[in-house]
């Protein structure tokens, strides 16, 4: 089994706490209440790990992701929910699209990577 490197946990143990809420809804009421540095700090931090995060993940289906990388793998649902913000400079979208319309993932790394 693949484990994440302690580079990587370091980088971004300190935000698994406040950005890795269990459910999207929980998820999005951070995004939306945090500021623009918050944000970008969270996403600055998490960024150069997210290609490890990810092959570290991809190994579980979702229903089998173990106890212990549960905050990790939210934390990434996380960074999907901030790109937006990141990209477009601003915590409220008014022009994106409505995030109640998203569909459910089955797996963590679209591109096969593992």
């Amino acid at each position: 089994m693949k484990k994440i490197s302690n580079p990587a946990l370091e980088a971004i143990k300190s935000f698994l706490e406040d950005w890795a809420g269990a459910t999207a809804a929980e998820r999005l009421v951070k995004r939306t209440s945090s500021s623009m540095e918050e944000i970008n700090a969270f996403y600055d931090a998490m960024l150069p790990w997210m290609e490890e995060i990810l092959v570290y993940l991809n190994q579980y289906s979702l229903e089998e992701i173990p106890d212990e990388a549960q905050d990790i793998a939210n934390a990434a649902l996380a960074m999907c929910e901030v790109d937006n913000p990141v990209r477009w400079k601003e915590t409220e979208l008014s022009s994106g699209f409505d995030v109640r319309a998203m569909i459910e993932k089955g797996s963590f790394y679209d591109s096969g990577l593992r």
